[in-house]
């Protein structure tokens, strides 16, 4: 399996890796059913001795956490767990600093717990506006989270081209998720060139298409 350092982080991790969402609820197009919780850790453990070593999961999918926790495929050596937190971001609702730091902070411990690590590889906040990170408060609550050695490098998944342009301009994330697909490339011109530069990891989601580029809808 191809290994490739992951932005400016420390870590070496497959080129190919592993979103967890469906081992944690019913997700994706078509008929679908979510694997037992013994199935979902046998994937998790072929997946690993087949060569994947970055594993990308979410406080809010469901159930995920935990299986991974159970499988212990994070305490294996060069396996690396990305997780998310800030799910309230995505939804574009209206919060406060101190209302988002309470609620993160809550998260990113039960992903401790659920995953069974003191400190977390990589988390990144589920969504942000632009206007969100130039204001500089998810930076100030990660950093104090980096602080606490309770996460080790910081991202962000985004939508849009505005905001991760403003995350990568903030020169503070280690990573940035986007969407990208054969079917969807539009990030490629400004903001993967851009990321680049700045040597900000890339983690690619929604490279399936939720199943609409696999046999799924057939």
């Amino acid at each position: 399996m191809p290994q490739k350092k992951l932005g400016r982080t420390n870590f070496l991790v497959s080129r190919i890796g592993l979103g967890t969402v469906e081992l944690g609820y019913t997700y994706g197009i078509g008929p679908r059913t979510m694997p037992d919780e013994t199935d979902a850790i046998k994937l998790l453990r072929e997946a690993v001795e087949m060569g994947v070593t970055f594993f990308d999961t979410a406080h809010f999918y469901g159930s995920a956490e935990e299986r991974i926790g159970k499988s212990g495929i994070a305490k294996m050596e060069g396996v690396i767990v990305a997780t998310k937190c800030g799910h309230v971001l995505d939804k574009a609702l209206a919060i406060t600093k101190e209302e988002l730091e309470k609620e993160v902070r809550k998260e990113v411990d039960e992903s401790r717990k659920k995953l069974d690590m003191d400190t977390l590889p990589l988390v990144m906040f589920h969504g942000g506006s632009k206007k969100q990170i130039e204001e500089g408060g998810l930076i100030e609550i990660m950093q104090q989270l980096k602080d606490e050695k309770k996460v080790a490098y910081s991202g962000i998944t985004t939508r849009g081209e505005e905001a991760p342009m403003a995350a990568i301009q903030s020169n503070f994330f280690d990573a940035l998720q986007v969407p990208y697909s054969i079917l969807d490339q539009r990030m490629s011109k400004a903001v993967l060139a851009e990321a680049e530069k700045k040597n900000i990891g890339i983690v690619a989601r929604s490279v399936l298409l939720k199943g609409a580029l696999t046999p799924a809808v057939v």
